[in-house]
């Protein structure tokens, strides 16, 4: 497997575009409604559809959203606002709407939540090495999951249930996999995706994402020098002259349920070792990609591509973000061209990338600033440029405005920053909150704070590469603050608490792959953890609730039922509803079928890092 030199890959959960019919499309197209049912709720629930309406349900009752959508629309729900002393999960949270009104989506309220392992999956053709799980995405009903060293020389979709590629003539060339949950609540393979123009070591599926009915798929490492998009099915270019420069694939799902390449994306200014795809995040109609680019330009290009990005390459991977849009026929171009106000050399901006709405985040975990407080940029003030903080990492906030342009709205920084924290390694938008993993950070507390903008962070670096996470919050003016400051119960040195995670509406997923506990149970209990600590890198992944008074708190603590050593679970984590999957690309068992009983899965042992992904879900 080809590794760039620091080069920094994050699997955070994203998003990809809808359709979009145009004006005079939809007046004569039918509109359907979007509602379904509160459970259990003994205050107000607060949920918000496509980040566009809110609505406020008292009690437990039938809802119905005011905006209605047409057929073939991705609609998206999610919980804002839990009432007083109870939490809430929406079932049926996102999909495609068909021909008739949206009626199934729950939102079941209760005093207390239980997770449990629902379901425990394999690729079909699952062998050693093909680290299966190292990145997910989520959309309702559907799994993506992407096994980066999957050998199989196949160009072109399978859509049969269960197939796939047995041949290993394409070293880690790399593959896709759909799963969808069927009516009685199982688990199965739908499609095998591959590139069609398949090649060793491209790392196809290093990046994934889906948003109802279409995927995008990151290759970083594939080669080809072309810089224009191609929006023809199966069409790629061949040409290899440009190592490592980096694609995306677009996949669609048609009317019969079959999934097939739509279109393939390169940047505007492509060239060798820009590993552009390294990151996704799509919604509604946008995808943003990341690139380690070296272009030391500051500045933000509106331009649908044109003029070309700048192409001087003095700041080695300084990175760059590409904004790409989709039409109303369906054909996706370049947009913008997004870079920090302050980029420098090994900043690694866009490591990490997430999408809501019209407000994207963007990682740079390498940033050095020393700063310790959020910028608000209206009136664009300077940033700062010193580097008295190597690695300690920021995180930029971008929003699109009413004419269509981008530009850089904020500028976040950890309240207790220091070197070689790497803020922004993980970021997860949702509404009003973003979530931001720093899991090199050395605090060693292990406790939530609470307070906005506390200036109270434990400094006394007692716990190195523990890791933490941040919460911000956008007010009403637009502006952003640090609302608060989270570390696991069980927290010890060079867990890496914050390397992945994953925001849907209140409920936060937080991966901590080197933690060690030998536990094997998941536990329903308020800020409770596994004191063990025997084992090595096992993993962990924890679930943070944001109660009616706005306090975070940590509610479950998960753990793969094989547990093993070096598993490393929770490298890559996904959630959509009451559904999390959690992407073990290290996991050994040699099972290649999917296991849909609660709380099952094999002994680890005989297919070293064949990967898998875990299913866990929410009760009520």
């Amino acid at each position: 497997m080809k590794i760039a030199a620091r080069l920094i890959l994050t699997y955070p959960l994203v998003f990809v575009a809808c359709q979009d019919f145009g004006d005079s499309f939809l007046e004569k197209e039918p509109l359907y409604e979007i509602g379904g049912e509160v459970l259990g709720s003994e205050g107000t629930v607060e949920l918000e559809l496509n980040s566009e309406e809110t609505l406020s349900v008292e009690g437990s009752r039938r809802f119905v959203f005011r905006r209605k959508l047409p057929r073939l629309a991705s609609y998206e729900v999610v919980l804002k606002t839990n009432p007083a002393g109870q939490v809430c999960m929406v079932e049926n949270a996102s999909g495609v709407v068909g021909k008739a009104a949206v009626k199934n989506i729950t939102v079941r309220c209760a005093y207390d939540t239980q997770w449990v392992q629902d379901a425990y999956i394999k690729a079909s053709n699952s062998e050693s090495s093909d680290n299966f799980g190292f990145s997910v995405a989520l959309f309702g009903r559907t799994l993506v999951v992407g096994a980066i060293s999957e050998d199989g020389q196949h160009s072109s979709v399978i859509n049969i249930n269960g197939g796939s590629v047995a041949n290993n003539n394409a070293t880690d060339s790399g593959a896709v996999y759909v799963f969808e949950l069927d009516s009685s609540g199982a688990w199965y393979q739908d499609a095998y995706l591959k590139a069609s123009n398949n090649g060793s070591g491209d790392l196809f599926g290093l990046s994934v994402a889906i948003y109802g009915n279409i995927i995008a798929v990151g290759a970083p490492f594939e080669d080809s020098s072309q810089t224009t998009i191609s929006n023809e099915d199966d069409a790629a270019s061949f040409d290899n002259s440009a190592s490592d420069s980096g694609a995306v694939y677009i996949f669609e799902k048609n009317a019969e349920g079959n999934w097939y390449q739509t279109a393939y994306l390169k940047a505007s200014n492509g060239e060798p070792n820009d590993y552009f795809g390294v990151q996704l995040a799509l919604y509604g109609n946008t995808l943003a990609v990341a690139s380690a680019e070296s272009s030391a330009s500051t500045t933000i290009i509106n331009d649908n591509g044109q003029p070309l990005p700048p192409d001087d390459d003095s700041a080695s991977q300084a990175g760059a973000v590409y904004i790409f849009q989709r039409d109303g026929q369906g054909n996706w171009y370049q947009d913008a061209y997004l870079k920090a106000s302050n980029a420098q050399s090994q900043d690694y901006f866009g490591a990490s990338v997430s999408l809501y709405g019209t407000t994207l985040a963007v990682g740079a975990p390498g940033e050095d600033s020393a700063t310790t407080t959020v910028i608000q940029e209206n009136g664009h003030p300077q940033l700062p440029d010193n580097n008295a903080a190597l690695n300690s990492g920021a995180v930029y906030i971008f929003q699109k405005d009413a004419q269509g342009n981008w530009y850089q709205d904020a500028y976040l920084k950890a309240s207790n920053s220091e070197t070689n924290d790497e803020f922004g390694r993980a970021v997860s938008l949702s509404g009003n909150f973003l979530a931001v993993g720093a899991p090199d950070e050395d605090g060693a507390t292990t406790m939530v704070l609470n307070a906005d903008n506390s200036p109270s962070h434990p400094d006394n670096d007692g716990a190195s590469n523990c890791g933490a996470v941040y919460i911000f919050r956008r007010l009403g003016d637009g502006s952003w603050i640090q609302d608060a400051y989270l570390k696991p119960s069980n927290g010890n040195a060079d867990d890496s608490f914050g390397f992945s995670l994953a925001l849907f509406g209140t409920t936060l997923v937080v991966g901590s792959p080197f933690e060690d506990s030998t536990s094997n149970t998941i536990i329903n209990a308020n800020a409770m953890a596994s004191s063990q600590s025997e084992g090595t890198d096992r993993g962990a992944v924890y679930v943070f609730q944001r109660d009616s008074s706005g306090q975070w708190y940590q509610d479950a603590y998960l753990k793969a039922k094989n547990s093993a050593n070096s598993m490393q679970f929770g490298r890559s984590l996904a959630i959509s509803g009451k559904f999390v999957a959690v992407g073990v690309p290290n996991e050994g068992a040699a099972q290649s079928f999917i296991t849909n009983e609660d709380d099952e899965a094999p002994p680890v042992g005989g297919a070293l890092s064949s990967g898998a992904v875990y299913i866990f879900k929410a009760f009520p």
